[in-house]
């Protein structure tokens, strides 16, 4: 299941799940949108894997507090793999594709 998260109390509750995919849109870019498409695709294709996105311009402060808590630069596009509660993998930009976001998983699960 797929949900905008707005919240860091939500986004800390689905952080508790085995395995979370969260990607940090940006509403007003191309490369973003593409990105959006593919974590689409990813999601539609694995229905079973916890996932969530954040729309920056309306949530930049949530945004700013992923970064600083995972000591990771801001980008948007941005996708990040959490493993109970763990970042395990984080890639932006043109590397957000549905096909890496699966060899990822199926890395984590070995």
């Amino acid at each position: 299941m797929m949900e905008q998260i707005r919240e860091i109390n939500v986004f800390n509750e689905r952080l508790k799940n085995d395995v979370y995919v969260f990607l940090k849109h940006s509403s007003t870019c191309g490369t973003s949108e593409e990105a959006f498409d593919q974590f689409l695709s990813f999601v539609n294709d694995n229905p079973r894997v916890h996932t969530g996105y954040l729309i920056v311009q309306e949530d930049r402060e949530l945004s700013n507090v992923i970064a600083e808590l995972f000591e990771v630069k801001h980008e948007s596009p941005q996708l990040f793999i959490f493993q109970e509660g763990r970042l395990k993998w984080h890639t932006s930009h043109k590397g957000i594709r549905k096909e890496t976001i699966e060899e990822q998983l199926l890395y984590l699960a070995d």
